[in-house]
């Protein structure tokens, strides 16, 4: 029986999944101790002193900026994710 494409790809997704799963919890992790930080910021606490943000907006903005340091996480992983163990 020939092995297509169609069977590896069934056999693959749910070590991927598993092995994607360790990833993701530390991510998120990451992401929700970053935009901890972001909330506290003193440019945020003055935006909403002021009233100019309303609690959408303070949202988008804090995970704007709580995604850069997150991004800076996953590109260091990517090697990792691709090299041999």
């Amino acid at each position: 029986m020939p092995v297509t494409f169609w069977d590896q790809l069934h056999h693959i997704i749910l070590p991927a999944t598993v092995l994607a799963l360790a990833y993701i919890a530390a991510w998120s992790r990451y992401l929700r101790s970053s935009m901890l930080e972001v909330l506290h910021q003193d440019y945020l606490r003055t935006a909403r002193a002021k009233g100019f943000a309303t609690d959408g907006d303070c949202a988008e903005a804090c995970f704007r900026n709580a995604l850069i340091p997150l991004v800076t996480v996953v590109a260091l992983d990517v090697g990792g994710i691709f090299a041999a163990r």
